[in-house]
């Protein structure tokens, strides 16, 4: 049954917010939990009879050592990014990068909370952006899931984005919570997700353009 919710990004008392509608008819309702997690920080997620807001631009199917996204269109202002169901042929991480570029030009940081045991972690002029662990299981709780929200795009100097992913590592179930940067000198065109050793078993990617 096709679905949708308001994402409301702003204060709490709804001062400076903006509300983005999304049908739900292609994803299951995985994405709202990911997106209230992410909510915590910045605002909310609520189901409501909602209207576009949302184009979704391409699926991706996650295979071998690298899985990289078709070319992007540069006519949004913003983009999510929507992981289901990865995972892998050896316990690692997993990553991404943009456009391709294996230069030391991201940074992030992140708070991963383990079954209640919560801890923080940086790092700068990075050559990927490590978004979670990744495990090599086909067990769905134990898989990947997760939404990276990525402002501006189509700027040609500096990229900022946010993420929160679930995943399950060493038994323990992880929630990753942070924000990162790409210091570019194009627009974002292509995304590419990297297992940190072994290769993609499965998994899905769908990318959105936000007007």
């Amino acid at each position: 049954r096709a679905r949708s919710f308001h994402w409301v990004l702003g204060r709490q008392d709804g001062e400076s917010s903006l509300a983005i509608g999304m049908s739900l008819s292609d994803i299951d309702r995985a994405i709202c939990v990911q997106l209230e997690l992410r909510m915590m920080v910045h605002g909310k997620c609520e189901w409501a009879a909602a209207g576009g807001g949302l184009t979704l631009l391409q699926t991706m199917t996650l295979s071998g050592s690298s899985t990289t996204s078709s070319s992007i269109p540069g006519t949004y202002k913003n983009l999510l990014i929507f992981v289901k169901g990865a995972y892998a042929s050896a316990d690692s991480d997993f990553n991404m990068r943009f456009n391709s570029d294996t230069g030391s030009n991201y940074g992030r940081f992140r708070v991963r909370n383990s079954d209640g045991t919560v801890s923080g972690a940086s790092q700068n002029a990075q050559t990927w952006i490590e978004l979670s662990s990744l495990k090599n299981s086909a067990t769905a709780t134990d898989q990947v899931y997760g939404v990276v929200y990525v402002y501006r795009y189509a700027d040609t100097d500096f990229s900022y984005f946010d993420f929160t992913f679930y995943s399950r590592w060493s038994n323990q179930l992880n929630q990753y919570v942070g924000n990162g940067y790409y210091d570019q000198s194009a627009a974002i065109s292509t995304v590419t997700f990297i297992p940190g050793s072994g290769t993609f078993s499965g998994g899905s990617v769908y990318i959105y353009g936000v007007s």
